[in-house]
């Protein structure tokens, strides 16, 4: 038992982590309470469970799909993931399967879909048709109607899918979820379901397994599939070979079958949207054969006990629980087999991106898979340990102790939720981010002070600011411990500790998504350029960026078309001129063409009308030339392209008194110059910048050829290195 004592300990110390930090949404249960609503039809579809029960005696049966909705009470949010979970039973209904579980209500499923709906997840435990005669005495007819029992389960998961998906296109979203953010989560023979419904995705795949006689039936006339669209219906349950058409029993099905004649197997339901969801979750569940997962699927979670009596962690046969005992149906493959495919295959590489240290149940993982918990030495070696029932339902012997499952339930939610935050793309504060600030010489408190954004939701931050020509950064939580920067602008990815981001002047709308880094900086100003040359057309102004009291410049890319300026986005005041690429723009001029398509520095200015537009092309090299480097005006000094930043160039040079200049691609057809040293904004065929002579030694340069900012950093040269004590005695010198 010294797993299971060391599970303990692990649910403790993460228990513990929970309440010693503060709680983030989709990772910890930020939510107190949880409604749960009645049961909730909303499909229906045909069972033969009726004529099961009745020995062929009666006809297929209408049921409803229903299902019944745990959410966070009082949450507000309309775009919240949403999970499908699927009880276990073995497509047989409780207590006559002789199992331990088999209903919507099992103990299991009301505890994990509440912990869930506590995270803020919205989710739906629904039910499915059962149906199979797990009495025959012929292994080959249990194993048909079993097939048959999974493939109304897949047709009923992708009809479920569908509702969700028309929910919130046609009826108003009353269930508050994103769509495309569905995880289907099945336990025990639900994981057979979930696992078909996300791999098993065209009915030809059932018969493309190594033995192509696995799933028909052998019959005097050679074998025959044991699933037909024409009377099942289609794999999504949208119709047979035709969408749309119903799906009913005929004279040479009945034969086959022997269901009655004009009997119906499957209607179509939410027929027009999608079946595909974007996670799937097993725990103890197989799937009919490992062919049907294939490269560039959904993310797979899976929980297994390797020593799983009835579902083969590997592939093997696998026995069903019936009254009579297990009995051997088909050859499955389990979680083993199925997260080395996946893996394999780069389907769960997004695991990877789970920050470093937020992972607590994977990183004592056993299983060495990206989506696999094995789960070892269970009490009793039950397969599903996470199961606990009232009492016992002869033959099974059920576990009735609740505090071990809900500690196995534990680790199960430790498992899952990072991985479903970055599988799904819900942005989740891994790294406990309570605010985010913009700090940085373009700021009013400069870099001593941070100037706080405004919390839009777990990820995303705001800010109104007005910049100097600087630089900033953002940091979380008012500390130098995580902090984010680039060198692009005015949009880009920030990185961990990156370089600080260069900025004009002007009033900004700043947004930045502390999950993703990315961050914009939506200038406002008085002048804009518009119109169907531009990104945004007739429709709303590029704000152009101010350099003085009257110049102002963007860098655009522009389509064939037309373009005007005007001020304060109305066509009160808006200038125009029919000359290219130069010209003086009249009030209410005629439109600007723009013959051909680019990217375009433009220049404005609003007093006297005049503008200007320059290509920006690509530079093949970027380099320092003038007689303050050492091959003066006759020689170029290399720049290197940084690696992460096409338009950031870098490099190491010896500087003397002098002037110097940027160029591009070995010529002076680009080149730039500036007024300052050893940093300032550089202007296209600007004067020499002038190296003052107590300026020369060794430089560190970088010059941006979207901002234009370069910057000479000096490189000091010392004799020696030392430790000294706060005594002020040298304890450590080093030559250097």
């Amino acid at each position: 038992m010294q797993i299971f004592t060391r599970l303990l300990i692990l649910a403790a110390v993460f228990v513990f982590t929970l309440t010693a930090d503060a709680q983030r949404r989709y990772l910890d249960p930020v939510f107190s309470e949880v409604e749960v609503s009645n049961f909730t039809p909303l499909a229906s579809n045909y069972t033969i469970l009726n004529w099961i029960a009745t020995q062929g005696q009666a006809r297929t049966l209408r049921q409803p799909l229903v299902a019944q909705f745990y959410k966070p009470k009082g949450d507000t949010r309309t775009d919240r993931p949403l999970v499908i979970y699927i009880h276990t039973g073995n497509f047989f209904p409780y207590p006559a399967n002789g199992s331990c579980s088999g209903t919507m209500r099992d103990s299991s499923n009301v505890e994990i879909a509440t912990r869930l709906a506590k995270m803020g997840y919205v989710v739906a435990v629904i039910n499915y048709r059962q149906g199979w005669n797990p009495f025959d005495p012929n292994e080959l007819i249990r194993r048909y109607f079993l097939i048959n029992a999974a493939y109304r389960g897949v047709q009923d998961m992708s009809t479920y899918v569908r509702y969700f998906r028309r929910s919130v296109d046609q009826l108003g979203n009353p269930h508050g979820i994103d769509a495309n953010k569905i995880t289907m989560w099945g336990q025990g023979t639900g994981g057979y379901l979930s696992l078909a419904a996300a791999y098993l995705n065209t009915y030809p795949e059932i018969f493309g397994t190594a033995d192509p006689n696995k799933f028909k039936l052998p019959t005097a006339q050679g074998f025959i599939p044991m699933v037909f669209e024409k009377y099942n219906g289609n794999i999504e349950g949208t119709g047979t070979t035709q969408v749309g058409e119903v799906a009913t029993v005929d004279a040479t099905y009945n034969a086959i079958s022997r269901l009655p004649l004009g009997d119906t197997l499957c209607i179509p339901n939410h027929v027009g949207f999608s079946s595909d969801f974007a996670l799937c979750v097993n725990m103890g569940g197989a799937i009919g054969d490992s062919t049907w997962l294939n490269k560039g699927e959904v993310p797979l979670i899976s929980f297994h006990v390797p020593t799983d009596a009835f579902a083969p962690c590997e592939t093997d046969v696998l026995n069903v629980p019936t009254p009579l005992g297990p009995q051997p149906v088909v050859e499955v493959t389990g979680s083993c087999g199925l997260a080395r495919k996946a893996d394999g295959y780069g389907n769960n590489d997004i695991f990877k991106s789970i920050p470093e240290g937020y992972d607590p149940m994977g990183q004592v993982n056993k299983s060495g898979f990206l989506g696999y918990y094995q789960f070892d030495n269970t009490p009793d070696d039950t397969s599903s340990p996470w199961e606990w029932a009232a009492g016992n339902n002869p033959p099974s012997i059920c576990n009735t102790d609740g505090v071990s499952a809900k500690l196995y339930i534990d680790t199960v939610m430790a498992y899952f939720a990072p991985r479903a935050c970055v599988a799904l793309g819900l942005g989740c504060n891994f790294k406990n981010i309570n605010s985010v600030g913009l700090i940085g010489s373009a700021t009013a408190g400069g870099w001593g002070a941070d100037t706080p954004m405004t919390k839009v939701d777990e990820c995303n931050y705001t800010l109104d600011v007005t910049l100097t020509a600087a630089e900033v950064k953002f940091r979380a939580n008012g500390s130098w411990d995580i902090n984010w920067g680039n060198s692009d602008f005015p949009t880009g990815v920030g990185t961990q500790g990156g370089p600080n981001i260069p900025v004009f002047a002007g009033d900004y709308t700043v947004t930045f998504n502390a999950c993703t880094g990315e961050y914009s900086f939506a200038v406002k100003s008085d002048i804009g350029i518009i119109g169907s040359a531009t990104p945004s057309g007739w429709s709303n102004d590029t704000n152009m960026y101010q350099a003085d009291s009257s110049n102002y410049f963007v860098n655009i890319n522009l389509t064939q078309g037309e373009v005007k300026f005007r001020a304060n986005d109305s066509w009160d005041v808006n200038w125009g001129d029919s000359a290219f690429p130069m010209g003086v723009g009249t009030q209410g001029g005629p439109n600007i063409p723009i013959a051909v398509a680019g990217k375009y520095r433009v220049d404005f200015n609003k007093s006297t009308g005049a503008y200007k537009f320059s290509e920006v092309v690509d530079y093949t090299s970027i380099a320092v030339i003038g007689s303050a480097t050492a091959g003066g005006w006759d020689t170029e000094s290399p720049l290197t392209k940084d690696a992460g930043n096409p338009d950031l160039w870098r490099g190491v040079m010896t500087l003397t008194a002098g002037e110097l200049k940027f160029r591009a691609n070995n010529g002076w057809a680009i080149n730039w110059g500036g007024g300052e040293f050893p940093t300032d904004t550089a202007t296209l065929n600007g004067a020499n910048i002038v190296v003052p002579a107590d300026k020369a030694g060794d430089y560190q340069v970088s010059f941006n050829t979207k901002t234009l900012v370069y910057k000479f950093l000096l490189i000091g040269n010392y004799g020696s290195v030392g430790i000294i004590e706060s005594t002020g005695e040298v304890i450590l010198s080093l030559k250097v």
